[in-house]
C-alpha cells in the first residue's frame, strides 16, 4: 500500500513573481553548466539557486539553505495554511498530437524497496546521492518532487480531482521546450481523505528521481538514528512526490539509445557474424529504422549506414514478454562494455545516433522501442531492475512548483 498525504506546501508568492517562466527550472540532473548560468541570469529568484547553487564544496549547500530561509522570511515563498495536494498538468506536442499529462503532488511515506510497495526501475550511483544528501541535510527540505506512476485503468483518481479544480490555476508557465505547465492547489478535506484511501491499494513505480528517493531514505535513516525517542509520521518519514496515472495517453516513455565505439574491427566482425548465426533477426533498409519496434525487440545500425538489423530473440528461445532493452544488454551490450577501452554514449535523439555513426566516432548504434509504464511496472514487480538509462519520461517535471519542509 502507498501511504500518501496532503501537506502545507511552500511555494512562490504570486505577488512577488512577475512571470513564473523566470523562476522555474528543469530537474537538477539534466541541467548543463551553461544552462545553470543562464538560469542564474534569468532571475535572482530562480529555483536554480536552491537545486544547483554555486559555491565550493559544502559552502554551496549552506548557500542554498540560507537562500531558501531568506526567501521564506522575505515572503518570496509562502506556506499554505491547510494541508493540500497540488494538481499539475503538462500540455505538449508529440508526433503531431497535442497531449496532456496530469497528476498531483503530495507527500508519500518512504518505503524500503524490499517492502515491495514502491519500486525503482533503474540503478543509482553513489556520487549523485552524496550530493543530494548534503543538500537535504543542509536545507531540511525537498526542493523537487520524485516522479512516480501508479496504475488506475479507468483513471478514477484523476477524474475525481478534475471535479475539484478551480477554473483558474495558481500559475501557468511555458518552458523552453514549449510545454505548457499549469498548477492548482486543492485543500478539500473530503477529497484528500478519498484519495488517501484509494492509494492504500496501490503500488508506485519511480519514473524519475531515483537518486532523490534513495537520498530521502538515507536522510530518514540518519534522522532516526539521531532521534532521542521514537515517533510515528515524522516529516522526514515522507518525501514529496508527483503521482501520475500510468494508463493516460499523455504519459510518454521515450527510449534512450546507445552508441558504442572503439570496438575494434575483429570484435565488430565477430559480433555481426554472430547475429546472423545465433539470433532471430531481420535486415531492412536503413530508412525503415525509425518505424516502431515491438517492445520485445531492439535494433542495430552499423557505421556503414546501409541496413537496419532488427533482433527479437536468440534462436530457439521464446521471450515474447521480455523487454528489448533487457535483451540488448543480456545478448550483446553488457559483454561489450566489459572492455574498458570501449566508449558508450546514451542519447534520446535518433539524429545523434546517425550523426555519431556517419562521422565514424562510433561503430554501432542500438535503437530501442517505446515502452509503457505498465510494462516497466510488471518487470520491477518480478524483482528485476532495468539497465542504466533505459527510459526518459517526457516531459520532465519542473523544479520550483512547490517545496516540502522537513523540520
Amino acid at each position: 500500500m502507498a501511504i500518501i498525504s496532503g501537506f502545507r506546501g511552500i511555494r512562490y508568492n504570486p505577488d512577488r513573481i512577475d512571470s513564473f517562466d523566470s523562476v522555474l527550472a528543469p530537474p537538477y540532473d539534466v541541467i548543463s553548466h551553461e544552462e545553470r548560468d543562464l538560469l542564474y541570469e534569468k532571475s535572482d529568484l530562480n529555483v536554480i539557486r536552491l537545486i544547483l547553487s554555486k559555491g565550493n564544496d559544502d559552502e554551496k549547500y549552506k548557500i542554498a539553505s540560507n537562500t531558501f530561509r531568506a526567501w521564506i522570511r522575505e515572503k518570496v515563498l509562502i506556506r499554505d495554511e491547510l494541508p493540500s495536494i497540488y494538481s499539475y498538468s503538462q500540455e505538449f506536442d508529440e508526433d503531431g498530437k497535442r497531449l496532456t499529462r496530469t497528476g498531483f503532488i503530495a507527500i508519500v511515506k518512504l518505503e524500503d524497496f524490499e517492502n515491495n510497495e514502491i519500486f525503482p526501475h533503474e540503478k543509482t550511483f553513489s556520487k549523485p546521492k552524496a550530493d543530494r544528501l548534503r543538500l537535504i541535510t543542509a536545507s531540511n527540505a525537498n526542493f523537487s518532487p520524485v516522479f512516480s506512476v501508479y496504475s488506475d485503468p479507468i483513471m478514477e483518481i484523476e477524474k475525481e480531482i478534475e471535479k475539484y479544480l478551480p477554473d483558474t490555476p495558481l500559475f501557468q508557465s511555458i518552458d523552453k521546450d514549449g510545454v505548457l505547465n499549469q498548477f492548482w492547489k486543492l485543500s478539500d478535506h473530503k477529497l484528500l481523505e478519498w484519495i488517501m484511501e484509494k492509494f492504500k491499494s496501490k503500488k508506485l513505480l519511480i519514473a524519475d528521481g531515483h537518486h532523490r528517493y534513495e537520498t530521502a531514505l538515507n536522510y530518514r535513516n540518519i534522522k532516526r538514528q539521531n532521534a532521542k525517542k521514537d515517533a510515528e509520521d515524522n516529516p522526514y518519514d515522507y518525501v514529496m512526490m508527483f503521482l501520475s496515472c500510468a494508463e493516460q495517453q499523455g504519459l510518454i516513455v521515450k527510449p534512450t539509445y546507445r552508441l558504442v565505439g572503439n570496438i575494434g574491427n575483429n570484435k565488430l566482425r565477430g559480433l555481426l557474424d554472430g547475429i546472423d548465426k545465433d539470433y532471430s533477426s531481420e535486415k531492412t533498409n536503413i530508412d525503415s529504422f525509425n518505424k516502431s519496434l515491438k517492445s520485445n525487440e531492439f535494433g542495430i545500425i552499423t557505421d556503414k549506414l546501409n541496413e537496419f538489423i532488427k533482433i527479437s530473440n536468440k534462436k530457439g528461445e521464446k521471450n515474447e514478454e521480455e523487454l528489448g532493452v533487457i535483451k540488448l544488454h543480456n545478448y550483446l551490450l553488457d559483454s561489450l562494455l566489459k572492455d574498458n577501452g570501449v566508449k558508450v554514449k546514451y542519447t534520446k535523439s535518433q539524429v545523434e545516433v546517425l550523426d555519431g555513426l556517419r562521422n565514424k566516432e562510433y561503430e554501432l548504434g542500438f535503437i530501442l522501442p517505446n515502452i509503457n509504464a505498465i510494462d516497466i511496472l510488471k518487470v520491477v514487480e518480478s524483482n528485476h531492475i532495468l539497465p542504466q538509462k533505459t527510459t526518459y519520461f517526457y516531459p520532465k517535471v519542473l523544479s520550483g512548483l512547490v517545496f516540502n519542509i522537513l523540520d
